[in-house]
């Protein structure tokens, strides 16, 4: 019977309520007359016997509707309320969620939605599955060329050198190679991320003030525009997680820093520490992000129009490595805009920039 009652579309099965309901109240209109009488006499109300079987036939009726409500809306927002943790989930990219149990298995409207959302999933997971290998392959088959290309490079320069010429064409070359080597790095670093979140990560305990100090010793001396950083926070700040990932989440957040702030300004570095997580604020100078772009800056592949025309020598895939180790971790990466800089020395206009912040969940 219960299997009869979910077959059935959603149209006979409130058409079938309706009827019930209105059935229900015919037949206790029929003596809606002698229970109005008890009950004006029990409660001492003094109203004609036309008046309170006016007035019970209104309790009756509104009681009715509010049952005939509520019976209707369980009918179809229970279904519904059930299948929203997993649409969540699978919002949250968990491309695994799909609606199980018996509301995949109804008849009706509801069971069909059920069983369309869980196909929609599985495309989408096997698209991914097909973007993740193909970049994947990608960037293994470039590998092998762009190292002969290095080799060829290199013996071209040599010969150049024993020859006494120079050739400025070369140096472009060298520099256009090492750009494919980083993208080819960082995509396979992507790829390594996705298969880590699957298979579980390798944790251990680790300095994380210390990671972060040796992450800006390397980086800040590098600096293309002159930019420096500062750090504060603790001395020490013991963390448990995976200190390669967690290192490449730091230094793709200073580098974007670095790039993109005002030139000679300074990066402020932040680590506040609390029982429940460690807070990473990396803040700039820099002219900040458009509003509306501020959620897309995390997304592969993703540049700023500006970073296109400036020359920018990342490939939109640093922070979006950042958000998959904050995820793998149970943590979170956000970016907003800040105009409540103080003036960097030198520069008293620079009171702009963008605040990238990394929070890692202590309990994970």
């Amino acid at each position: 019977m219960s299997r009869f009652w979910d077959d059935l579309p959603l149209f006979w099965k409130t058409y079938a309520l309706s009827t019930a309901l209105a059935t229900s109240v015919a037949l206790l209109g029929e003596g809606a007359e002698g229970l109005a009488m008890d009950f004006i006499r029990l409660a001492g109300i003094g109203l004609e016997p036309g008046p309170a079987e006016a007035l019970l036939w209104l309790i009756v009726i509104v009681l009715a509707s509010l049952l005939g409500s509520l019976v209707i809306s369980r009918i179809i927002a229970g279904p519904l309320t059930r299948i929203q943790p997993t649409v969540e989930s699978l919002s949250r990219g968990e491309l695994c969620a799909r609606v199980v149990g018996a509301d995949a298995k109804r008849g009706d409207e509801i069971g069909s939605l059920a069983r369309s959302f869980n196909k929609m999933a599985g495309n989408m997971s096997r698209l991914f599955e097909i973007e993740r290998a193909l970049l994947r392959d990608i960037s293994h088959e470039m590998r092998s060329p762009l190292a002969r290309m290095k080799m060829a490079l290199a013996l071209a320069r040599r010969d150049l050198a024993h020859s006494g010429k120079a050739d400025g064409s070369l140096a472009q070359l060298g520099k256009d190679i090492g750009r494919l080597e980083l993208m080819i790095g960082e995509m396979l670093e992507r790829a390594r991320l996705e298969t880590a979140g699957q298979s579980g990560l390798e944790k251990e305990p680790f300095d994380f003030s210390a990671l972060v100090l040796g992450s800006l010793e390397e980086q800040t001396p590098g600096a293309a525009n002159g930019a420096k950083t500062t750090f504060d926070g603790p001395g020490s700040a013991v963390y448990l997680g995976n200190a390669g990932l967690i290192r490449r989440a730091v230094d793709n957040m200073v580098k974007n820093a670095l790039q993109h702030t005002a030139p000679r300004s300074m990066v402020a570095v932040r680590l506040r520490v609390s029982p429940e997580s460690l807070v990473l604020d990396v803040i700039d100078h820099g002219p900040g992000v458009p509003g509306a772009q501020l959620e897309s800056i995390f997304q592969p592949f993703f540049r700023l129009d500006s970073a296109r025309t400036n020359g920018g020598d990342g490939f939109g895939l640093g922070l979006a490595i950042t958000r998959q180790a904050a995820q793998l971790h149970g943590g979170q990466v956000t970016a907003v805009n800040v105009v409540d800089h103080a003036p960097t020395p030198g520069r008293p206009e620079s009171n702009q920039g963008l605040k990238v912040t990394l929070v890692l969940p202590i309990s994970c």
